[in-house]
């Protein structure tokens, strides 16, 4: 796994990547709010003045977050991908799914 391949697709700059939008779950999963919770909890890294945008339908995420990125010391995500995952049942690749749902079933 890339640290840093949390943040690999075309809506969060890199333009050769696939869109976020084809890990869209057409309805909620198990551990989904697990999964957003977790990237909730990561320690902010890098933060920026501008607040978060949807990068599917436009307009300001609400509530209102600044854009940072986020961290649990290993790998490195959007600070609005949680959104993702309550609004849209986003799946992220399914290594980091698995990553983060073991530290569920470590405690």
């Amino acid at each position: 796994m890339e640290r840093y391949s949390l943040m690999k697709w075309k809506e969060f700059g890199d333009p050769d990547a696939p869109s976020i939008s084809m890990l869209f779950s057409p309805s909620e999963y198990p551990d989904r709010d697990y999964i957003a919770d977790y990237l909730d909890k990561g320690q902010i890294s890098i933060v920026s003045t501008s607040l978060a945008e949807d990068k599917i339908r436009g307009g300001l995420i609400t509530p209102h977050i600044a854009e940072c990125v986020r961290t649990n010391g290993e790998f490195s995500w959007s600070g609005s991908l949680s959104y993702y995952v309550r609004k849209y049942n986003l799946r992220l690749p399914a290594e980091y799914e698995d990553y983060i749902l073991s530290k569920k079933n470590s405690r």
